[in-house]
């Protein structure tokens, strides 16, 4: 879903974006490491919009 600048503004009052990564993955000193959100940041978002 996305939306225009327009319609961000008017439906959240935002000026800016919200960047949200559902998953993050690298190497750092020769160790792997993975995070991962177990939220629903989709839902989350469109929640707060209706609200």
């Amino acid at each position: 879903m996305f939306l225009s600048i327009f319609e961000r503004k008017n439906l959240t009052g935002a000026s800016r974006l919200l960047l949200h990564a559902q998953n993050l993955e690298f190497e750092f000193l020769e160790e792997n490491f993975k995070f991962e959100s177990k939220a629903d940041f989709e839902k989350e978002i469109l929640n707060a919009v209706k609200n």
